[in-house]
């Protein structure tokens, strides 16, 4: 589905900087599937590509605070 795509989008090595939404995209689809570890590590991946989007920021305390909730 939607989630293999942005997979394979972003099998490279170095991501553009225009991969920021797929990845956002894509840790939001894991995030809601319960899959926290794995959104959190794609959104940290977005915040390196983009440091100032306040989007990925806000999607990142969300999911560690979920994190901290034990899921």
């Amino acid at each position: 589905g939607a989630e293999s795509w942005l997979e394979r989008s972003l099998g490279s090595e170095d991501p553009a900087a225009d991969d920021v939404d797929a990845l956002e995209i894509l840790a939001v689809a894991l995030a809601q599937q319960g899959r926290l570890g794995e959104a959190r590590a794609r959104l940290e991946e977005a915040l390196s590509l983009e440091p100032g989007r306040a989007s990925l920021r806000q999607n990142l305390n969300e999911v560690l605070a979920r994190q901290a909730r034990g899921g």
